[in-house]
């Protein structure tokens, strides 16, 4: 009977609902509690904190204003960019006349201009350290020259916080970037670090149970967008940011003003979503 009952289920879930919905049911059935409105983030005081960014300027659209937060708040932040951020003009390839050699003259070019504009960026923001590890973007992989560079930082640093793209975003990047460090966590075990993860959003409002008030540095965060100008022609970084940013104020109690929303967990947390999303995929 069971059986039954589930074979009709599946059949209206596949008839019934759209299939721009399906993603967002299948996140919503990854969860065993119930679903509470997000808490607000009131403390800043970590003395080190990590962030990872698969492309040069994830860290100022996802987490610009906590960045900016942690350091008013006596904080160390270093920022770590997974990829080499090369395939950042869409527009190189619809060009004619290209051959292969002159596209990658243009991209190792942007790969230059992109770390001088992270550099400019960190500034602004008043990160410590960044860090460039120069992975494959577009194809960005859990490899053991990533893990092991990775977990070199993070033993070194050793944060108290991981800002990193949410687990639920379906940037293939974004995705990896969730994997490597999940790897990195596990192979230095419960013995090692245990820092809370906050999944950032770039770009997509996603699953959140923490939001944070960027009011008093939102122009420090609008800064930083704008000197990505490499960008600038193929996305608006500054308005779309800031603009989810107004969105999810209303999420913070205040109704108004600025801010930025995370999905919390803990490392053991991270990992069970990492598996169950993965399944998924």
């Amino acid at each position: 009977m069971k059986r039954i009952a589930r074979g009709i289920v599946r059949r209206l879930y596949r008839g019934l609902v759209p299939p721009n919905a399906k993603r967002t049911l299948r996140q919503w059935l990854l969860f065993d509690q119930p679903d509470h409105p997000p808490e607000v983030i009131d403390r800043f005081d970590e003395r080190s904190v990590l962030v990872l960014a698969p492309h040069q300027d994830d860290e100022a659209v996802g987490c610009g204003g906590a960045i900016r937060r942690h350091v008013n708040g006596g904080g160390t932040v270093t920022i770590v960019f997974l990829t080499d951020g090369r395939r950042g003009n869409p527009s190189l390839y619809e060009q004619p006349g290209l051959d292969q050699a002159a596209i990658r003259a243009a991209e190792d070019e942007l790969v230059e201009t992109r770390k001088a504009e992270s550099r400019r960026a960190g500034e602004i923001l008043g990160a410590s350290e960044l860090v460039f590890l120069g992975g494959p973007d577009g194809s960005l992989d859990v490899t053991p020259e990533l893990v092991a560079a990775l977990r070199g930082v993070i033993e070194r640093t050793r944060p108290e916080i991981i800002y990193v793209p949410s687990v639920f975003d379906n940037h293939a990047d974004h995705w990896a970037s969730n994997r490597i460090l999940d790897a990195c966590l596990t192979s230095i075990g419960a013995g090692g670090a245990s820092p809370l993860i906050r999944g950032y959003e770039a770009w997509t409002p996603l699953i959140i149970n923490r939001v944070a008030c960027i009011d008093d540095v939102v122009e420090d965060k609008r800064r930083a967008l704008a000197v990505f100008e490499s960008q600038l022609p193929h996305l608006d970084v500054v308005s779309g940011s800031i603009g989810l940013a107004q969105y999810r104020a209303m999420h913070g109690g205040a109704r108004r003003g600025y801010a930025e929303a995370f999905h919390e967990t803990t490392p053991g947390e991270h990992h069970e979503l990492v598996v169950r999303c993965a399944a998924k995929r």
